[in-house]
């Protein structure tokens, strides 16, 4: 827009031609800013209208805030995500602190995030696809959600469930490893479930059981 103290009025809304959806604003003849329908309806905006300066960046805030909200719900649309994870993308994109933060306050209205339900749907699937308690907490850690929801997402997995999903896991494996010693067998079962978390009286009591049915060797 023009600096030399002059009147601003719209003298133009065209449609882009290559961006279906989407207006061109010319001021004083001169382009300022592309908006899609959504946000021309919000400003009321139409030709012959005079802009104020404050207008125009009112209007560049909702064209970052609409963007930011957009590309949260593409991230959310591959997978669940905490709303750490989605802070952190949109941080990387280059979005304002007050357009994430406009994002974030839209999407847990619409109920898109919620990390107490991410917590417990991530640890559900992580049981699932035999992950221990400690490996479930760190992960969920690392996707940023707060300790005690992650700990009251790990409540129902107890010392009992983490011995049942840890003889789960070193079953299905063992299955596949038919063609190994049965020490070498044992010993790899055993590093495999330390490293998805299990404690040792779950990978023992994994392993015994294996024993006793004579699919492994200690």
């Amino acid at each position: 827009m023009s600096e030399t103290g002059e009147e601003q009025f719209i003298t133009g809304i065209i449609p882009q031609q290559r961006r279906r959806g989407r207006f061109s604003v010319f001021v004083n003849e001169e382009f300022v800013i592309g908006l899609d329908e959504g946000s021309l309806l919000t400003l009321g905006w139409k030709v012959g209208d005079r802009l104020e300066a404050k207008e125009l960046e009112r209007a560049r805030e909702e064209v970052e805030y609409r963007a930011a909200r957009a590309s949260a719900e593409i991230l959310l649309g591959y997978r669940s995500r905490s709303e750490s994870e989605i802070m952190k993308r949109l941080e990387q994109k280059g979005y304002s602190p007050a357009a994430i933060e406009h994002a974030l306050r839209y999407l847990k209205l619409q109920g898109y995030i919620n990390d107490k339900e991410y917590a417990s749907s991530f640890a559900n699937a992580g049981a699932a696809c035999g992950l221990g308690r400690r490996r479930l907490a760190a992960e969920l850690r690392r996707r940023g959600v707060a300790n005690e929801l992650a700990e009251a997402a790990l409540q129902s997995i107890d010392e009992n469930t983490e011995k049942k999903l840890a003889l789960e896991f070193a079953r299905r494996r063992a299955a596949s490893m038919v063609h190994l010693d049965p020490v070498v067998k044992a010993r790899r079962l055993a590093a495999m479930l330390e490293r998805r978390g299990f404690p040792y009286p779950a990978i023992r009591a994994a392993l015994e059981h294996l024993v006793e049915q004579g699919e492994v060797e200690s």
